[in-house]
């Protein structure tokens, strides 16, 4: 075998690799929908959960609860999402988390968002 045959056969070799690993990836997305109580609203909480997620390549959606909670969807990687939950318990500096709840925690086949929503607040 040639230089230029084993070179060919590494550069296929790495292409079969990447054209793979959207497939990986996408068996490994997962959803949780959470529930983030404590002084939560009124802190720029949504902005920061978008934020948040958009650092680490979460999809879904945040909003603002009638209970004063904050509610959303969180889909991505498992280490993604580890990272958004931690960032959740967190806050931004000015709130004040008492605790995150989450619910629905699955897998799924691919992200059912395109990207992240920050649902503004309805008027009654």
């Amino acid at each position: 075998m040639s230089l230029d045959e084993v070179l060919t056969c590494r550069q296929h070799q790495h292409l079969v690799t990447v054209l793979m690993r959207p497939t990986l990836k996408a068996m490994s997305i997962r959803t949780v929908d959470y529930r983030v109580k404590g002084k939560v609203q009124g802190v720029y909480f949504r902005v920061f959960a978008k934020d948040l997620a958009q650092q680490h390549g979460i999809v879904g959606w945040v909003r603002n609860d009638q209970s004063g909670d904050v509610i959303g969807t969180a889909q991505g990687s498992a280490e993604a999402l580890e990272k958004f939950k931690e960032g959740l318990h967190r806050g931004p500096p000015q709130a004040n988390v008492a605790g995150v709840e989450y619910t629905n925690e699955a897998p799924l086949e691919r992200p059912q968002f395109q990207g992240f929503e920050k649902i503004k607040n309805q008027r009654s």
